[in-house]
């Protein structure tokens, strides 16, 4: 009995060291430089290029503003399987803008939020052209959100996605444009206003 006892607190060392951590994402912003995967907690200006991210790019929490300086969040391509920006589960009063995000399965994605702004950003070139799937702008269950003067343009599948359930948001001057399928597509989504947005190109239809 002697002999197991030290074994039996070895495997136990073992696996407190192999038990997975990701779910405590690393936070960043303010004067902490952030890298693929983070949550940006602080206000954070984007000092360069970012990327290519082999899963996700940034997390964006309640309240922060995330200004890339037009710098660019990059993805691992048509083998990306997560999105570029995010923001976190319940955000309000964050603010993404001027980024490029290019390169992910979804570009940028906005679940179950509200109040949000999402300002003057490029997202291009995000999903599978090979299989027609990924977003550009992937809205779900998200409410009175602010999307101006986005560019959003060659996305596998759609160029914004508007998903059930995500009523009063507002589309200002934004420019969408030969996405895969449709460049605009809402399903069961109230309340919403577009306004001197441009639509060019898309496989099936501008508007859906």
């Amino acid at each position: 009995m002697k002999a197991i006892v030290p074994f039996f607190f070895s495997c136990v060392l073992i696996v407190s060291v192999l038990a997975p951590s990701s779910a405590f994402a690393r936070h960043c912003g303010g004067s902490r430089s952030c890298q693929c995967g983070d949550v940006v907690v602080s206000d954070y200006t984007l000092p360069g290029n970012l990327g290519p991210c082999e899963k996700r790019g940034l997390v964006v929490a309640s309240g922060v503003t995330l200004d890339c300086d037009k710098h660019t969040i990059r993805g691992r391509g048509e083998r990306s399987d997560d999105f570029g920006l995010a923001l976190q589960k319940n955000a309000t009063g964050a603010t993404i803008r001027n980024c490029t995000v290019t390169g992910f399965q979804r570009g940028i994605r906005l679940k179950e939020v509200r109040k949000n702004k999402i300002l003057f950003n490029t997202v291009h070139t995000n999903g599978n052209a090979a299989s027609g799937v990924g977003y550009g702008i992937d809205v779900a269950r998200a409410q009175d959100n602010l999307f101006k003067g986005n560019f959003v343009h060659h996305n596998a599948d759609e160029g914004i996605h508007v998903g059930t359930g995500s009523h009063g948001n507002t589309f200002l001057n934004n420019r969408i444009e030969d996405n895969g399928r449709e460049n605009f597509y809402f399903l069961f989504a109230d309340r919403g206003v577009l306004r001197e947005n441009s639509m060019r190109g898309g496989g099936s239809a501008s508007l859906f």
